[in-house]
């Protein structure tokens, strides 16, 4: 694409599709999805992952062919936090959806480090090499989960059929209803997301000008990846004291000053060791928001899928809007704005978190079941006018 474009602002556009749709995927999914299990999730995600390779390797490189494989793309990502959810749910108990999603995180971010340094090897051949090669990767990964599924997989037919009778309307009041109740929660995740953000936006950029100071300075990206495989192992051991959400708000509150000193310090090797600690930090902070919202589906009793669409939801605006914000900012290359800026909203929203949410916090159960009542009265009630009419 910037090979293409060579227009930085094209091709973020284009890019920041993928989290405008997935904003609209997540209401979709709330809808037609609800009660769908992981084995529905994992299938559809490695078609929409094969398809999102087959449209770039075979498709004639033009804007609609971008735009449409990031609509794939971002399809297959949606897809795959759906399918993990439900899969801790199944097969785990509740008092180990910490353990768990760090077990998922250390899997997924050697994945991350490992992806990169493939693509570098692959892309020397060309860029059809790189596609081919994920292609090749997503093949097998199909296969490996084909055995599985028939080897250990449990019988998931015991659940409800998808029930008819509510609206994407319907579905998204009772988004609200839930939002109302972890809105604290809510905008903490966001702010720590638009951390991530900003390392993998003004970070990449901030990466090659340390390098040019002083070689070791391209690791930065390398670094602020690295504490992910560590934090799963202690994560578990971290927040018997104080709980996961109150843990998770801490550890954010040290991972934004952290980066407010990433804003200020100019040694190249101090910037290592605060990215390093801040990762570390905010690693610790993502598994116990991931947790927590695991918490909350399990106790949601078959709507769970609506609170993993907050979350997912809450990501995406700020995947979509962090770039541009934070372009916005560093328009005259002065990177560590970014990072300041990014620190301090961190910072106000974990300790805003940190002083508001209850230590144990209540599903509406009664709200949602009124809401669902409701709307049966209503259809019952067009039936009988329909009736009287005929």
């Amino acid at each position: 694409m910037n090979r293409k474009y060579n227009n930085a602002l094209i091709v973020g556009s284009i890019l920041s599709i993928s989290s405008f749709f997935g904003i609209f995927f997540n209401l979709l999914t709330t809808k037609f999805f609800r009660k769908k299990t992981y084995h529905f999730f994992t299938t559809r995600m490695i078609l929409f992952a094969l398809v999102t390779t087959g449209i770039l390797i075979l498709s004639p490189k033009n804007l609609w062919v971008f735009v449409i494989a990031m609509i794939t793309w971002s399809t297959y990502y949606e897809l795959r936090n759906y399918a993990k959810y439900d899969f801790v749910e199944r097969f785990q108990p509740p008092r180990k959806n910490a353990e768990s999603w760090s077990i998922l995180t250390t899997f997924q971010s050697i994945a991350y480090m490992l992806g990169p340094a493939l693509a570098l090897l692959l892309i020397k051949k060309g860029i059809t090499s790189v596609l081919v090669g994920s292609l090749t990767a997503i093949s097998l990964t199909s296969i490996c989960f084909l055995i599985f599924q028939k080897i250990f997989g449990k019988d998931s037919s015991n659940r409800e059929k998808d029930s008819d009778i509510e609206g994407l309307f319907s579905e998204v009041k009772l988004i609200h209803i839930l939002a109302k109740r972890v809105w604290p929660l809510v905008l903490f995740t966001f702010a720590l997301t638009l951390l991530d953000v900003s390392m993998w936006s003004v970070g990449i950029l901030y990466s090659e000008q340390l390098r040019l100071q002083n070689e070791i300075g391209g690791l930065f990206i390398t670094t602020y990846g690295l504490p992910a495989i560590l934090v799963g192992i202690i994560t578990p051991k971290l927040y018997s004291k104080f709980g996961k959400k109150r843990t998770a708000f801490l550890f954010g509150i040290a991972s934004g000053f952290l980066l407010l000193l990433l804003g200020v310090v100019k040694n190249v090797y101090l910037i290592l060791v605060i990215v390093f600690s801040m990762a570390t930090c905010s690693g610790v902070s993502f598994i116990l928001v991931y947790a927590t919202f695991e918490d909350f589906v399990t106790r949601l009793d078959g709507k769970g899928n609506s609170m993993v669409s907050i979350l997912q939801i809450t990501q995406n605006f700020a995947y979509a809007f962090g770039p541009i914000f934070f372009g916005l900012i560093s328009q005259d290359n002065n990177f560590t704005s970014s990072f300041i800026a990014g620190g301090e909203i961190l910072i106000f929203f974990s300790a805003l978190a940190l002083l508001t949410i209850p230590r144990k916090i209540k599903m509406p159960h009664k709200e949602i079941a009124e809401k669902i009542t409701r709307k049966i009265e209503d259809i019952g009630k067009d039936i009988s006018e329909s009736l009287e009419k005929i």
